[in-house]
Formats: C-alpha cells, structure tokens, sequence
C-alpha cells in the first residue's frame, strides 16, 4: 500500500500536512529486492522515512543500505513524482530529484 499512498498523496504533501507513505519493513518475510527499492523511494521522496528492522533478519548487506538511506533521508529533496500514475495503481516511474527513475515491485513469478 505504500507505493500507492506515496504516489497519490505527494499532490497534497507539504500542502495541509507532510505525507507518511507507510514504514519501510527490513524482515525476513519480505524480499531485499523490492524492501531496498521502496527504502530508495521514501528516502529521496521528500517525505518523512520511518524503518521497522528485525534485529534478527537484517544483513551485512542491508545495514550499509539503511544508514546511506537515513543520510539521504536527511538531506531536502523536492516531493517525488510518480510519471506513471495514470497508467497504473502502483507506479513504477518517478521522478526524483528532477531525474527519471524506474523501479520494479513485481517478481517475475
């Protein structure tokens, strides 16, 4: 639901309120993959980043990931873009610090 909130809501963001597109989830029960992409998005959205870690799920590989996405977080970005939203319910396009960018939430399978 995330994706959709974030996509959706941006028009409104920073206009009554800042938008929270949901929790950023880093569990064993969810992909790297598509956690890592949705970390990438909420960081250089321009809205607030919130992270759930397992202490017990998250890797090597993930914790460098998350440190470099609160820097990011931390740093003004203008309200990210999704440049698909009329096509689809989960935009994959945006555009993010006036750059094009494509993600893929769906698993080939």
């Amino acid at each position: 639901m995330g994706v959709n909130t974030l996509a959706f809501r941006m028009a409104q963001h920073n206009r009554f309120f800042a938008a929270d597109a949901d929790c950023v989830p880093l569990t064993g029960g969810i992909p790297w993959e598509l956690t890592r992409q949705w970390l990438d998005l909420v960081a250089r959205s321009g809205t607030a980043l919130f992270v759930s870690v397992d202490p017990a799920a998250i890797t090597a590989e993930q914790r460098p990931a998350v440190q470099s996405a609160l820097a990011e977080a931390a740093r003004p970005h203008p309200a990210g873009a999704p440049l698909d939203w009329m096509d689809t319910t989960t935009p994959e396009d945006w555009r993010l610090d006036g750059k094009p960018v494509h993600y893929n939430w769906y698993k080939d399978d």
